[in-house]
């Protein structure tokens, strides 16, 4: 019946529980969203590394020789000044 006390069901334990998986299902689920981001990127990241190597490669110049550089240092003459 309604009263006994067999029927007595503990709503405590079974909280605690539910409470629990589910923050640590959500935790792993953010985990293993994360590996996978990161490992998505290695892999983006590597290919791309892998395209500029073979680019560079390829460079008809000398790497000494870069026609992208300029000289930090320049040189400037004032017409006016005479030397003194």
């Amino acid at each position: 019946s309604y009263g006994d006390s067999e029927s007595v069901i503990y709503v405590g334990k079974n909280v605690s529980s539910i409470v629990g998986g589910t923050i640590a299902g959500v935790a792993l689920i953010g985990l293993l969203l994360l590996l996978a981001w990161r490992l998505v990127a290695e892999l983006i990241d590597r290919r791309e590394y892998q395209r500029f190597e073979k680019e560079k490669s390829k460079a008809k110049w000398n790497e000494a020789d870069n026609p992208l550089f300029k000289s930090a240092t320049t040189t400037v003459v004032n017409p006016r000044f005479n030397g003194q």
